[in-house]
């Protein structure tokens, strides 16, 4: 599983690279999307995890839509 084990925060990025005369386009489509989810709690571990997160980051269990923050 990536990320156990506690990377560092600067080794957790994320970059896309494109073309520069393809610039304008991708910045429109990156500022057009939606990415703020809740967080929601592990109805197994009761643990807070982010919205983008599909499964418990400390138990595995899968996302519960009843258990928002």
């Amino acid at each position: 599983i990536g990320g156990v084990g506690g990377l560092p925060i600067e080794m957790q990025t994320v970059e896309l690279w494109v073309a520069d005369n393809q610039l304008v386009t991708a910045q429109t489509l990156l500022d057009s999307l939606d990415i703020e989810q809740p967080q929601w709690q592990c109805v197994q571990c009761h643990e807070i995890n982010e919205g983008s997160f599909e499964l418990c980051w400390q138990c595995s269990s899968q996302r519960s839509e009843m258990h928002n923050e």
